[in-house]
């Protein structure tokens, strides 16, 4: 900020206007002046110094030196001459001075004290053979005398403008090139801000697709480089060798035009729901067609575009004020800051204008309106860049919160549903009163078993018990009772089972149960059938029904199936079944084995 403000200082130190009268230029007492008065101005006519000294004092002579629209009889194209001389004190007489030439339209030709010092393009009274070229220069001046003799020749056959845009400036050459190398650094600063921050933006817009007020604000700063590329101290001119005054005026209107309708977009995109889309784009549609017009028309013809866009301008500036207007009274980040800085730049603009049309004698603001307007967009841009990071960081601690929340419900809702499914197997396939497996297990497990035992692998028994007139325990003691019974005589089944590798018992139906023996002979079978009787008889569970020994017994039936031998499930169930019916029929509290199946 301290360096602009050095800046500024430096471009508004003051300038004197110079007086043509007796007194004459006193360079220690009147620094640098402007000669704006006092010129002899002939229209239609390239005169030689000598026709000029002659015409002195008998042509017009310029209260105020200006552009041809306003002052040549015959419009602003065609030729002129300029003389003035010029007293000065006798100190500055063999001293260096530096006269600064300004743009003038489209070319000319100066000569100082009767010598041929510059020319800029080609001078011609013809069209065909003028060839434009606009340039600020300071040219060196050494007078020999008190006084000093300037006159130009001037031809404008290209521009709706034509002559000086500014005052010729006269002062001490160190104090010119030392006020051109200040103009022309600003100048260069704000091309490498502009171009620093189109860059900067765009990457942005790159990275985040869905902020095209990043691609629009981008887009405005590459133009206004351009234009103050292309203006001023022309720096893109001074930059590249040759470069086309052709060329250079279309860029000047395109940066203009094109740009007053990218700063609107950027607005409209910018406050979005503030802005009317129809407006938006009707009116940067006006601002592409004038910008169509001068690609396509001649720079004598696009040039008269100037007066009406800058009329139009007007409702751009007003329609620019509604959208912050509104942005504003809903409290939207950056709204006021914009507008404060839109209205500076505003005026800065309508300062501009005033100095191209002559109205006020003013300087060019735009420059410094342009640059503080670029940077508080950017820090605007860069603050809701900002915002936005942090909401989505926010978002994103939110979606992890969410993510473990949920993670840590599955993990719950799963060990839930596994606990459900746990308890849905054990309810399938665990017998509900006596808690060891049921039919619907044991009918799966002797068909995994007899494959093993088709495959020639190993044997199996199948040993098939029966509770002794368990309907006269249930009449004698109650179901209550016997229920209890069923459950005392499936645990020592249960627990005696346990002592066979592989074996499993099974609630079969009622007061049935099974015993699967994997890999036991009929040997095997006997033995453990016998051991499963003995359990229960010893355990003495009281039974004082009429066919009952006075104690709880059971009666046991089996087959066995040897290796590589074929039987159903259906076969060994029945023969089994068989064998139990022979050891009731025999006395029950005993035991009968098949020795196979068939």
């Amino acid at each position: 900020m301290g360096f602009l403000i050095v800046l500024l200082f430096l471009f508004f130190s003051p300038i004197l206007s110079a007086a043509s009268d007796d007194s004459g230029w006193h360079l220690q007492k009147d620094g640098t002046i402007e000669l704006e008065d006092g010129w002899l101005f002939v229209w239609d006519e390239l005169l030689s110094l000598q026709d000029a000294r002659i015409h002195s004092g008998q042509a017009e002579e310029l209260s105020s030196l200006a552009h041809w629209e306003n002052n040549a009889p015959t419009g602003s194209r065609g030729v002129a001459t300029y003389y003035q001389k010029l007293n000065i004190d006798e100190a500055s007489v063999g001293t260096p001075l530096g006269l600064y030439v300004p743009d003038i339209l489209t070319s000319y030709r100066l000569w100082i004290d009767g010598e041929l010092v510059h020319q800029q393009g080609t001078v011609s009274d013809e069209a065909a053979s003028s060839v434009p070229s606009v340039m600020p220069v300071i040219k060196q001046i050494v007078a020999e005398e008190e006084t000093i003799e300037i006159m130009l020749h001037i031809a404008n056959h290209h521009h709706r403008e034509g002559g000086p845009m500014a005052s010729l400036r006269l002062g001490a050459i160190e104090d010119m090139h030392h006020d051109m190398l200040v103009t022309f650094v600003v100048e260069v600063i704000l091309f490498g801000a502009l171009m620093l921050s189109a860059g900067h933006h765009f990457l942005i817009y790159l990275l985040r697709r869905k902020d095209r007020e990043n691609l629009y604000f981008s887009l405005f700063c590459m133009i206004l480089a351009i234009r103050v590329s292309v203006t001023g101290q022309k720096v893109l001119y001074q930059m590249v060798p040759d470069f086309s005054w052709i060329v250079g005026i279309h860029l000047e209107y395109l940066s203009f035009y094109a740009g007053a309708g990218i700063l609107l977009l950027y607005l409209h995109q910018m406050f979005i729901d503030h802005a009317s889309h129809k407006m938006t784009y009707t009116l940067a549609g006006i601002t592409a067609l004038f910008s169509v017009y001068v690609i396509a028309a001649p720079i004598r013809i696009f040039s008269e575009s100037l007066a009406y866009f800058q009329a139009f301008t007007v409702v751009l500036i007003v329609y620019a004020f509604f959208i912050l207007y509104q942005a504003g009274r809903d409290h939207v980040q950056g709204a006021h800051l914009t507008m404060i800085l839109f209205g500076l730049f505003t005026i800065t603009i309508m300062n501009d204008i005033f100095y191209h049309l002559r109205l006020f004698d003013t300087i060019l603001l735009a420059p410094f309106g342009m640059l503080f307007m670029i940077f508080g967009q950017t820090s605007i841009l860069t603050l809701r860049t900002i915002s936005a990071y942090r909401k989505v960081e926010e978002l994103s601690m939110k979606q992890q919160a969410w993510h473990r929340h949920l993670e840590e419900e599955v993990e719950s809702r799963t060990n839930e549903l596994e606990e459900a499914n746990k308890h849905l197997k054990m309810l399938s396939e665990v017998d509900g009163l006596t808690r060891i497996p049921n039919r619907r297990l044991f009918d799966e497990e002797i068909e995994s078993q007899l494959i093993l035992t088709r495959q020639a692998i190993q044997p199996m028994a199948l040993l098939m018990i029966d509770v002794d007139d368990y309907k006269g325990y249930n009449d004698f003691y109650g179901h209550l009772k016997g229920d209890d019974c069923l459950k005392t005589i499936a645990n020592h089944l249960e627990e005696t089972v346990k002592t066979v590798q592989g074996g499993a018992i099974y609630r079969y139906g009622g007061e049935e149960f099974a015993v699967l023996l994997p890999g036991v002979d009929q040997e095997g079978a006997s033995v453990m059938a016998e051991h499963l009787r003995q359990a229960i008889e010893t355990e003495n569970i009281p039974h004082e029904g009429i066919h009952t020994d006075h104690r709880v017994t059971v009666s046991i039936g089996g087959a066995v199936i040897q290796p590589g031998q074929f039987a159903t499930s259906d076969m060994l169930i029945k023969t089994s079944d068989q064998a139990l019916y022979q050891a009731k029929g025999t006395g029950k509290n005993k035991v009968v084995i098949e020795p196979s199946v068939g």
